[in-house]
């Protein structure tokens, strides 16, 4: 299951809310085929951020985080 096709990035244009959740939930159907929910947060972060696309990266690097906050994934 490793070679399934990931998900299509975040649409960052409309309802920007609904899109994440829809996102969010593809992600997380994703991680779980691969067995990537077992995974370090801080790779799970890593493939977050790679599949949602450049976009995200920029949006991601606006925030602002303590030091565990940055590799903890939610």
């Amino acid at each position: 299951m490793e070679h399934m096709k990931p998900p299509k990035e975040m649409i960052f244009q409309g309802n920007v809310s609904d899109n994440w959740i829809r996102f969010k939930q593809r992600l997380t159907l994703y991680m779980e085929a691969i067995n990537m929910d077992s995974k370090p947060d801080k790779r799970k972060i890593a493939v977050l951020l790679t599949v949602a696309g450049p976009k995200a990266i920029v949006v991601f690097n606006t925030l602002s985080f303590t030091d565990g906050e940055r590799v903890n994934f939610v």
